[in-house]
């Protein structure tokens, strides 16, 4: 290995950290020279880890996503979880991101998608408002238990067993270039059709949970998140407080017009993992608007 190629393996080692909630300029000089992959390879290979090639998934320029393929077993979980452990490293969180089809679809949702937009959605999260969201997010609801949007049977689920986006025998394991999980809806521009809330919405409400419950992202698809809660709420005020934002954040009517009961709060409680989906425009041209996709109109 060239000397100047080791050098800048140590200095990601030593020095690859984020000024607050962005990237560090020389991470995002490494992803814009196509320079992420070979050193993010070479640091991983020295912390003990063996991963496939790192290419890039989906995106382009400063917006790229870069990552690798793995069998989606048990072992792709514990991969996870060292990864999770050097993200405060390589300054990158590792998300699974579903199988091939699902990259198809990201690559398409971030084709017109720059770091500026990016960077737009994270200022905005950073002014999240939950009083004023909730209110917004309550009168959408009532909205839409007499409208089209009732009928998308989006769902919500609290259990033991995590969800990575896929059914396929592989997963796809992307580097999202910040420290900050909850931020990771902002770089894979996810979110703003239907009632599924905006890119700075989801990192809003995520970076609220992670703070009081130790919520991180584990998978995003373009119909689904999954999160794992490393502190579980632990007493019933904190699980109706769960149960409320999580219902304004994915209605759940798992029958027509009837929303779902608000008895279950044993399943919150103690639950290691939370996963929301909601329903994906199918119409392509979604690709190329912005987030103000309205369900009536189609």
């Amino acid at each position: 290995m060239y000397f100047e190629e080791l050098r800048a393996i140590l200095f990601m080692s030593e020095n690859l950290v984020h000024v607050g909630e962005r990237p560090t300029e020389y991470l995002l000089f490494l992803i814009r020279e196509n320079k992420m992959t070979v050193l993010m390879s070479e640091f991983l290979k020295l912390s003990g880890l063996k991963i496939p090639p790192i290419r890039k998934l989906a995106g382009n320029g400063e917006g790229a996503i870069h990552g690798f393929s793995v069998p989606a077993t048990e072992d792709a979980f514990t991969l996870w979880d060292k990864l999770c452990d050097l993200s405060q490293i390589t300054g990158c969180w590792p998300v699974f991101l579903g199988g091939e089809e699902d990259i198809g679809l990201l690559n398409e949702l971030l084709q017109y998608h720059s770091f500026q937009d990016v960077d737009t959605e994270i200022q905005k999260s950073l002014a999240f408002d939950l009083q004023r969201w909730s209110e917004k997010s309550a009168l959408a609801v009532i909205r839409d238990t007499c409208s089209f949007n009732s009928h998308l049977k989006q769902t919500v689920t609290f259990s033991e067993i995590p969800t990575i986006g896929t059914n396929s025998d592989r997963v796809n394991v992307g580097f999202i270039p910040t420290q900050e999980c909850y931020l990771s809806p902002a770089y894979l521009n996810f979110g703003g059709w239907y009632d599924c809330p905006a890119p700075h919405e989801h990192a809003g409400l995520l970076k609220r949970w992670n703070r009081i419950f130790g919520v991180e992202v584990l998978s995003i698809t373009l119909e689904e998140i999954c999160v794992i809660v490393r502190s579980p709420p632990q007493k019933k005020v904190s699980a109706r407080m769960i149960h409320d934002e999580t219902f304004l954040y994915c209605p759940d009517f798992p029958d027509d017009k009837i929303p779902r009961e608000t008895d279950y709060f044993e399943e919150i409680l103690n639950a290691k993992y939370w996963t929301f989906n909601w329903i994906f425009p199918s119409d392509t041209d979604f690709y190329k608007g912005t987030h103000d996709y309205d369900a009536n109109n189609y």
